[in-house]
C-alpha cells in the first residue's frame, strides 16, 4: 500500500466498500418509492414508473463498457471523480424532476455515472494487490457491499415515509457526494503514468482478444454470471415469496436484511481464511454446500409435508446459503479474473462486470418468471445455476 497510497489499509477497505455500494444503494433505496412516483408523475399509467429501474440498469450497463478503458488511459482518480460527478448530477435532476420523462432521463444519466465506482473499485484494488491478498481486500469490502441491498430498502422506505419520495433521490445524491469527497481528498492515483494505455481502436481490439482467450477469465466470467443470477433471482422473488407463501409483508425488509447480514459474515470469514486455504478451494466448498442444500430443499418440497413453522425455517436457512455463496465467491473470482491483467485492469474489470451482468440478467429472468406461488421452480432454477457454477469451478485448476 505505501508505494501508491497514504491511507491505512482499514480506510482503504472501507473506501472500496462504499465505492462498491453506490450502485446498490441507488437501486435498492428507492424500490419502495416506485408506486408513489407512478401515482404522482404518471397517474394514467403508473406501471411506467418501473422504468426508473430499467433506465438506470441500462445506463450502468453502457457505462460499464466505457469507464475501464478510460481509466487505463487517463488514470483511475480523474475518471472516477468524473463518473461520480455525473452520478451526483443525475440524482440532483431526479430529485427535482417534475415529469416522469425527465426523471427517467435523469436515472439513465445517474446510471452512466454509477458504473464508474462499480468498475474502478476493482481496478484500484488490482493496482495495489494481486492473488490471495487481493481476494482478502475484496472480501472485507464485500462485507459492507453485501449488507447494502438488504438495508437500503428499509432506509429508503423510512426516508420516503418521513419526507416523501424525492428525499430518497436527495439521499442518493448526498451519499455519492460523500463518497466523492472522501475519495478525492484521501485516495491518491494508483495507476502510474508509465502504465497507462492510450485509447486506440487497435489496442481496444487486442485487449478484448487477450481477455477472451484467457481460459480463467472466461470461466470466471461465466461463473460470476451464474452466481449473480442466483442472487438476482433470490432478490426479485423475495417479496412474492414472503408475502404470498409466508404472509410476512411487514417482516420482509428485516428478513431481507438478515440474509444480507449473513452474506457479510460469509465475506468476513472468507477474508480470514483465503490466505491459508486459497481462493479456488473456498469457491468450490461454498458452491458444493449451496448446491447440496438446494437439492435437499428440492427433495423436501417434492416429498415432505413440513409443518408451516418448520417449513419457514428450512426456507430461511436455504435462502441464507445463497447470500453466503456471494460472500465466499465474489472477491475470490474477481481476484482470479483480474490477476493476469494488471497492465489493463480497468479494461478487464469493465468487461468482467458488463458481460457477467448482462448474462446474469438473461439467466435470472426465466427463473424469476417461473415463480407461480410455489417455491419449487425457483429452488430448481437456483440449484441449476449453482450446479453450473460448481461444474465450471473444476476447470479453474489449482493454486500454485
Amino acid at each position: 500500500m505505501s508505494r501508491t497510497s497514504s491511507i491505512s489499509r482499514i480506510e482503504f477497505v472501507a473506501l472500496t466498500a462504499v465505492l462498491m455500494s453506490c450502485t446498490a444503494y441507488a437501486i435498492d433505496s428507492m424500490l419502495a418509492s416506485v408506486p408513489l412516483i407512478g401515482s404522482e408523475l404518471s397517474p394514467n399509467a403508473p406501471e411506467r414508473a418501473t422504468l426508473i429501474l430499467t433506465l438506470f440498469f441500462l445506463g450502468v450497463g453502457l457505462g460499464t463498457f466505457i469507464v475501464g478503458p478510460l481509466s487505463d488511459a487517463f488514470g483511475r482518480k480523474p475518471v472516477l471523480l468524473m463518473g461520480l460527478s455525473v452520478f451526483i448530477g443525475g440524482s440532483a435532476i431526479a430529485w427535482q424532476a417534475d415529469s416522469l420523462n425527465l426523471l427517467l432521463a435523469a436515472r439513465f444519466i445517474s446510471g452512466l455515472g454509477a458504473a464508474t465506482p462499480r468498475v474502478l473499485s476493482g481496478a484500484i484494488v488490482r493496482d495495489l494487490y494481486q492473488g490471495r491478498g487481493m481476494a482478502r481486500i475484496l472480501s472485507f469490502s464485500m462485507m459492507v457491499f453485501t449488507i447494502v441491498p438488504g438495508v437500503a430498502p428499509l432506509i429508503g422506505s423510512l426516508i420516503s415515509d418521513a419526507w416523501g419520495w424525492r428525499a430518497v433521490f436527495a439521499s442518493i445524491m448526498l451519499f455519492a457526494l460523500f463518497v466523492a469527497l472522501w475519495f478525492g481528498l484521501r485516495q491518491v492515483e494508483t495507476l502510474a503514468l508509465e502504465n497507462r494505455r492510450p485509447m486506440r481502436t487497435s489496442r481496444y481490439k487486442l485487449a478484448i482478444s487477450e481477455l477472451f482467450i484467457n481460459r480463467s477469465f472466461v470461466i470466471v466470467l461465466c461463473m460470476q454470471a451464474l452466481i449473480s443470477a442466483m442472487l438476482y433471482t433470490v432478490l426479485m422473488s423475495a417479496h412474492g415469496i414472503y408475502v404470498e407463501i409466508f404472509d410476512m409483508a411487514e417482516q420482509f425488509p428485516y428478513l431481507l436484511g438478515f440474509g444480507s447480514l449473513c452474506g457479510a459474515i460469509a465475506a468476513f470469514t472468507n477474508a480470514s481464511l483465503v490466505l491459508r486455504l486459497g481462493m479456488r478451494r473456498l469457491i468450490r466448498t461454498a458452491l458444493s454446500i449451496q448446491v447440496s442444500m438446494s437439492i435437499i430443499m428440492l427433495g423436501t418440497l417434492a416429498f415432505v409435508d413440513l409443518p408451516a413453522g418448520v417449513f419457514f425455517w428450512a426456507f430461511l436457512v436455504w435462502k441464507v446459503s445463497n447470500f453466503a455463496v456471494l460472500g465466499f465467491t465474489t472477491g475470490n473470482l474477481q481476484a482470479i479474473a483480474l490477476g493476469p491483467f494488471g497492465h489493463m485492469s480497468g479494461m478487464a474489470s469493465s468487461m468482467l462486470a458488463a458481460s457477467s451482468t448482462i448474462l446474469a440478467g438473461l439467466l435470472s429472468y426465466p427463473v424469476f418468471a417461473s415463480f407461480d406461488g410455489s417455491l419449487l421452480p425457483v429452488v430448481f432454477g437456483i440449484a441449476t445455476l449453482g450446479g453450473g457454477a460448481l461444474f465450471l469451478s473444476h476447470w479453474l485448476g489449482h493454486e500454485g
